[in-house]
């Protein structure tokens, strides 16, 4: 959509296909999420862990009201063209396999032990009904913009229309966005900010290797991997540094990717334990 119309709402275009109710439409977009995590669910040994049960009932609320209750409260008699409902089916369709694969077959054996013992899912789930009630709120503002047999275009204002243009986006991104790792045991990392530059300025970029990852650094890995199950290292060893010939542990201790996590005393000096 960067490069080209939508094809649909106001920009509706016959290049896409040929028309198709928005109503009926809507339902054959979506309901193929809905129905493609139930059959996941049903196959899956573990339906009835309470942890995939809680995510699974998450999700199939969402997509219920997306795929049946919403088309219903729709007015008018727009439609839109087939080729993008059937762009979303199949999107939709990936979204479920993805989703539903995670959760009942991907995910390690121990991946969701003590999740409730700890407060993050309750924190996730409070977030999550917050954004959806922002996306219900920001339909119903939509949908009373006209008296019926208005066919004009006006400004959806009230609610996060205060804030933001598409009132919607940022309720799903809201429900939706839940950061990312950089290793499945690690914690998650959220960059709310970052996200909101990125659909701002409409830029999307890898910034975070670029700007934190030297180059040198992964040249010098290649060509001399690292046993990084125990680095030990000399407190005189830590603070040389020769640019011309650095030593490698030094290096990435002096750049921040290792940290000192122990020391003993051997004689007169100490010898530190490095680790991530």
């Amino acid at each position: 959509l960067h490069f080209f119309e939508a094809g649909y709402g106001y920009l509706f275009d016959r290049r896409y296909g040929p028309p198709v109710p928005n109503k009926v439409g809507w339902v054959l977009m979506e309901s193929p999420v809905f129905v493609m995590m139930w059959v996941l669910w049903a196959f899956s040994d573990r339906q009835w862990e309470i942890v995939p049960l809680t995510l699974f009932a998450m999700f199939q609320f969402h997509y219920f009201q997306r795929s049946f209750i919403f088309p219903l409260l729709m007015r008018g008699n727009s439609k839109m063209p087939f080729g993008i409902v059937l762009m979303g089916m199949i999107f939709n369709t990936l979204n479920a396999c993805m989703q539903g694969g995670w959760i009942f077959y991907v995910a390690p054996n121990d991946y969701y032990a003590d999740w409730f013992s700890k407060p993050y899912i309750y924190i996730g789930l409070v977030v999550f009904l917050a954004g959806m009630f922002i996306n219900w709120q920001a339909d119903y503002i939509i949908r009373h913009l006209r008296k019926p047999g208005d066919t004009r275009h006006y400004i959806p204002r009230g609610g996060m229309f205060r804030y933001v243009s598409s009132a919607n986006y940022f309720g799903e991104i809201v429900e939706w966005y839940d950061g990312y790792k950089f290793h499945p045991a690690g914690e998650r990392v959220i960059n709310p900010v970052s996200l909101g530059c990125c659909f701002d300025r409409n830029e999307f970029n890898n910034y975070w290797s670029t700007t934190a990852m030297p180059t040198f650094l992964l040249d010098i890995l290649r060509k001399k991997p690292l046993d990084f199950s125990r680095i030990d290292i000399s407190d005189a060893e830590l603070g040389n540094y020769e640019p011309s010939n650095p030593r490698d542990i030094t290096l990435l201790y002096q750049t921040g990717y290792l940290t000192i996590s122990g020391f003993r005393n051997i004689g007169g000096s100490r010898l530190f334990t490095l680790d991530f």
